[in-house]
């Protein structure tokens, strides 16, 4: 959604479903105080947007932390976290300032937390921005954060320099994601199962691949991306119109088809590449409420995620 967009009408499933999220965030005791203060799906998305962005964080962003969204390529920090609907405060809001304890291969471990990690691609443009990036001393876990993009966007085109054997590091690596891209897009770089952001994903993956090549990891063996997904929780979905309900779990259905997919794919192409520079891959889509079960958290912070984002 453009800021342009954000200042039009809202259509009635995209109002049903910023609604909710306005729900859950005043159902924890934040503060009522918007950008817009009319209500109603004549009006923009901007009534979704808080006044302030330390009221759509459940704490206080630390100084080094503010500097990884300062530099990152989204200038999130500007306007974009004070929406209900903004990833990168669903980010900061799951992850906090850290150390991060995460329960992961029936192991709890520690992890330092960094925000808007970039990573190089070798291609033209962008380097790849990680949402957020947990690392200890023998796993990475790199994180693609997504709230609503999924469902009320569409997702990205693999643009043609990924076709390109010149854009890889080695033709091995070549080999492996262009057959990978055979896979997932068609020729003009569009998904074949179209609401899954495999050309993001796809990015990510070769960045941490680079990162392994070069040694920014010289003790971690084992790196995962893991897609984590905002799916409204079931108490919230009785909240909706029932056309409005059949869209989203017409939608779902249909991002979930899109990640089994990816992550197939991915397990058989890259995880025996990544074998090559002796690390473990595997890529994992995680809803937000598998997400929040695996971190070590508070009773109070748990609730309160567990209310803003999933309404229970």
């Amino acid at each position: 959604m453009t800021r342009e967009n954000e200042r039009q009408a809202l259509d009635t499933f995209s109002y049903e479903i910023l609604s909710l999220l306005k729900s859950g965030y005043l159902a924890t005791g934040e503060k009522d105080d918007f950008e817009v203060h009319d209500i109603g799906s004549s009006f923009s998305a901007r009534q979704f947007y808080v006044a302030r962005l330390e009221d759509n964080l459940i704490r206080s962003m630390d100084v080094r932390h503010i500097e990884e969204y300062r530099r990152g390529s989204g200038s999130e920090l500007d306007d974009k976290m004070r929406a209900l609907r903004s990833s990168s405060a669903m980010t900061f809001n799951l992850l906090g300032n850290g150390p991060v304890n995460v329960l992961w291969s029936d192991s709890r471990e520690s992890y330092e937390v960094s925000y808007e990690v970039q990573l190089p691609t070798r291609a033209s443009g962008l380097p790849a921005n990680l949402d957020a990036m947990l690392v200890n001393k023998d796993h990475v876990i790199a994180c693609e954060m997504k709230m609503l993009e999924w469902l009320l966007g569409k997702p990205g085109v693999l643009k043609s320099t990924y076709r390109r054997q010149e854009t890889y590091r080695d033709d091995r690596a070549a080999n492996a994601f262009l057959n990978l891209a055979d896979t997932l897009f068609d020729q003009n770089g569009l998904p074949l199962l179209a609401r899954y952001d495999a050309a993001q994903m796809f990015k990510h993956a070769i960045a941490l691949y680079n990162s392994c090549a070069e040694g920014r990891w010289p003790t971690q063996r084992r790196v995962d991306l893991v897609n984590v997904v905002h799916e409204m929780g079931e108490s919230a979905l009785r909240q909706l119109s029932p056309l409005s309900r059949n869209h989203y779990e017409d939608a779902l259905a249909e991002e979930h088809r899109g990640a089994q997919h990816f992550v197939e794919a991915a397990s058989e192409t890259l995880a025996p590449l990544f074998e090559t520079l002796d690390f473990a891959f595997s890529t994992v889509y995680a809803p937000v409420s598998d997400f929040i079960s695996m971190l070590e958290l508070d009773d109070a912070t748990r609730s309160t995620l567990r209310t803003r984002y999933l309404l229970e």
